[in-house]
């Protein structure tokens, strides 16, 4: 029968202060380790559009994906969505890309309730300003002013973006004068 030693009180107590020692240390590098980029400004609070097109709020409208293509020779056409989040349908009844008034359909383009419409694509109301100034050309940022009948007027800083590659099919022609 093995003769059971004896421990001293010392190494019991040295024992239990390396154990929690460890452990401290385990639970210290768990937090520091997993906490890496949990801050403000960490990748998953940052809202980014994931494309070439710019976003705002209007009261209960959104302006989505707010695009200007223009071959910097004095017209542009403004492509958007706007969706009506509200209960009571809206309308864009002003637009203008850079001071320059767009050319709007006569009833402006209806935002039904719950709804969504398209602004300068195919098959939507056309959305093309002339004499746009020198400033609007492919690469540059330049102010364009949504105005609602009920909603508050937004603005954005949209891209302007040249009529090749996507945007080939969608480039403006310039609008009569009379």
């Amino acid at each position: 029968m093995p003769v059971p030693v004896p421990r001293s009180r010392w190494s019991i107590e040295r024992l239990r202060c390396s154990l929690l020692a460890t452990a401290c240390s385990y639970a210290a590098a768990v937090l520091l380790l997993t906490s890496c980029g949990v801050d403000v400004n960490s990748q998953t609070q940052l809202e980014y559009t994931p494309a070439d097109g710019v976003q705002a709020e209007a009261g209960e409208l959104s302006v989505r994906g707010v695009v200007v293509v223009s071959a910097g020779d004095g017209s542009a056409r403004v492509l958007a969505g706007i969706a009506n989040n509200g209960a009571s349908a809206d309308q864009l009844v002003g637009l203008d890309v850079a001071g320059v008034s767009v050319e709007l359909p006569a009833d402006g383009l209806q935002l039904p309730p719950d709804g969504f419409a398209s602004l300068g694509i195919e098959g939507a109301p056309s959305s093309v300003a002339s004499g746009t100034p020198e400033t609007v050309a492919p690469g540059r940022f330049v102010p364009v002013t949504f105005v609602f009948a009920a909603a508050p007027r937004v603005s954005v800083d949209a891209l302007v973006q040249s009529p090749d590659g996507i945007y080939a099919t969608l480039a403006p022609t310039p609008v009569p004068t009379s």
